[in-house]
This record gives structure tokens, sequence and C-alpha cells, in this order.
């Protein structure tokens, strides 16, 4: 959507047309992820990654506003389970001050006074620029915008195959001297009817999410610990997740692997869950099977957990 838009603003004689497969936008990972703002400090100093992180905060917060879309400016604890975490600690704080993002330095004493429940060692970071958003909102902001502005959107047309000026669709063959692949997953699979990602393919990510039954703003930030940033060699995550008006806790796991892995989450003695998926593999479009079986939760934060939250 946002290309669509900045290519007619770019071209404004140009026809921009925008094909979704689903009946509404935001269908799919759009719309279905954790509607994070992310601060940008995890990320190599210098980067493309943690520049354009760095703007997308500040752009889409500035968005937002405008568009009276409400966000919930909840902050993010990056905590320590044990001593062998702090170096992780250090050099999130050099990459947030190099990248010029602002980091708070909190001691145990400060760290729970933000989340009470909250266990870390010794000390404790915050980012008091991130925030979440509900990604369907800013979906259908965008794509009223784009439609104003003269982007022709037509929803339930998915892509069929490549012609050889422009492309078929389910609703008939679409002619164009400019094609950009934009499809999210499935990129990699237009992207070989142009002759490109020979050698590539999308593995997807898997998340999920736990509902509590606790009142909403229970959780006052997000809560990830310092191993998960990918310093040390994490891959995995377990945060609570805050939002105005209900409570979750989400459990993010690496993408496809080519064989059953069991995996054990402790991240900073919040929770335990098992993770394991094999039969879903190399699969795309992701599987919608549960892959994770929760374990008896610790009792290090007494969230009650009540149900695994399903996408519709």
């Amino acid at each position: 959507m946002t290309i669509a838009r900045e290519l007619r603003r770019r071209e404004p004689t140009a026809r921009v047309v925008l094909i979704e497969k689903e009946t509404f936008c935001g269908a799919h990972s759009s719309g279905r992820n954790s509607g994070v703002l992310h601060a940008g400090f995890y990320y190599t100093p210098d980067s493309l990654k943690a520049k354009f992180t760095r703007l997308g905060n500040e752009r889409l917060t500035a968005y937002c506003e405008q568009k009276r879309i409400p966000l919930n400016p909840c902050g993010k604890l990056v905590v320590a389970k044990d001593a062998s975490d702090i170096p992780s600690l250090d050099e999130l704080l050099r990459r947030g001050r190099a990248n010029g993002i602002a980091l708070e330095e909190l001691t145990e004493a400060d760290a729970k006074k933000i989340e009470p429940r909250v266990k870390t060692h010794e000390r404790a970071l915050f980012s008091p620029r991130t925030s979440t958003v509900n990604p369907l909102l800013v979906v259908e902001a965008m794509q009223a915008d784009a439609q104003r502005e003269g982007v022709n959107v037509r929803l339930g047309t998915p892509y069929v195959a490549r012609e050889t000026r422009g492309v078929r669709t389910s609703r008939g063959t679409l002619e164009a001297g400019y094609v950009i692949n934009a499809a999210g997953l499935y990129a990699d699979k237009i992207a070989l009817d142009y002759g490109f990602s020979e050698k590539y393919r999308i593995l997807p990510f898997k998340g999920l999410y736990l509902y509590s039954d606790e009142p909403p703003g229970a959780f006052r930030t997000f809560a990830f610990g310092s191993s998960d940033s990918g310093i040390s060699g994490g891959n995995c995550s377990l945060f609570s997740f805050c939002t105005n008006s209900i409570n979750f806790v989400g459990i993010c796991a690496t993408g496809r692997t080519q064989s059953t892995i069991p995996v054990l989450i402790a991240v900073s003695g919040m929770l335990s869950y098992s993770a394991s998926c094999g039969s879903c593999a190399t699969v795309t479009p992701p599987c919608a099977r549960t892959c994770f079986n929760p374990i008896t939760p610790s009792e290090s934060l007494p969230v009650r957990i009540t149900q695994m939250a399903r996408w519709p």
C-alpha cells in the first residue's frame, strides 16, 4: 500500500493498480502481527535496518497521531536472566546510543516500578519509544488514503501467472508497464515467474498468543530477555503484550525447520513452553496447526492463562 501511494506521488499521471487476493487488506501478516513500533536499538549501528526502524518509528507514530489511530506508548523492558546476560544488555545500550535511540539504564528496583512482576538480574534497560498500535487500523487508514489519492485497489483479485505484457489474475489480465512484487509470504513464488529467487525461498515464522483473563492494563509494558536480541544467539522470545483493551502473552519462535526440533523457552524465568513443529517444516503458506504445547507456567510471573489465541 505504501509503495502504491509513493508511486502515485512521484508519478501523478500514472495508472497505479494494487491487486489483493483477499476480500479486505491486511488479512494475513500485515494485520496479524503484534503491532509493535520498535525503537531500533537492537540493530547494528549505521545499518539500514537501524536507520529505517528509527525513521519508521518516528513516521508511523506521527501518522497514527495525524489519523487519530490509538497508540499505546507502553515502552519495553529488556531484562537479564542472570549475570551471563549483562554483556548483552551492555551491547544493546551501546547500539542504542550509536543509533540515536533513547534508552534508560535501570536497577532491578527501577524495573519493578514499571512492571512489578518482572524479574531481572541487577539491571535492565527501558525503551520509552516502543509502542503498540492495532495494525488493521493502520492498514485501513492507508488503504483509504491510497484510494483517495487515485490508487485503484482491487480486492478479491489474486495473482495467477505472468503474462507477456502484464499479469493474469482470477478476474482477467491486467496490462502493465511495470510490475512490483509485494506479495508477502508468496513473493518468492511470484518472483520465480519473472526469473528471480531461483535459489531462495521464504521460510515463514510462526507466532502464537495466549489470552489472560486479567483486566486491561494489567501488563504495563513489554518484557523481553536480553538474550532474545540475537546478540547471544537467542532465537526465541516470550513477552507480555500490552494493549489498551486486552492482555495476552506472546510466543515467537524461529521459522520453519527441516526436522522436528523441540525448543524449551524459558525467557527470564517468565514462563515455559515446549515448541515442536516438524510436519509443517517447509510448507507455504504457514500451517494453521498449533505448534506449541503448554507446560506448567513458572511461579516467577503469576499470569493467568485462559486459552490459546487462534486467528480466524
